[in-house]
């Protein structure tokens, strides 16, 4: 079963720099990263499927953010915990006209 989880503003900060790269900085989760991706389609919502076992949504994404967004072709992720970096990973973006309903069990 897929766990669900919805990540509250806040709780993770997105970054661009010089050269357009975005970065998104999470807490670290449990678990392993398999064929992770990201579906975002311009709006307010960002799907990160970490692994076939979690889904990661981020809500209240900002214009001028999802603009950077839509930009670009992946994003690098950073996962901290008491702010030490445990991971580092680039994730494919894929542009969707709209993001599927969402689950949560």
């Amino acid at each position: 079963m897929t766990e669900v989880i919805v990540e509250p503003n806040g709780e993770y900060d997105i970054l661009q720099n010089e050269r357009h790269e975005v970065l998104m900085v999470i807490r670290a989760r449990m678990g392993g990263i398999d064929a992770p991706r990201i579906l975002y389609d311009g709006q307010d919502k960002i799907l990160f499927y970490r692994n076939k076992n979690q889904t990661i949504v981020f809500n209240q994404i900002i214009p001028n953010v999802a603009t950077a967004i839509m930009q670009a072709d992946e994003v690098l992720f950073v996962e901290v915990q008491d702010e030490a970096i445990v991971r580092e990973y680039k994730v494919p973006l894929q542009k969707v006209p709209r993001i599927p309903a969402i689950k949560k069990d």
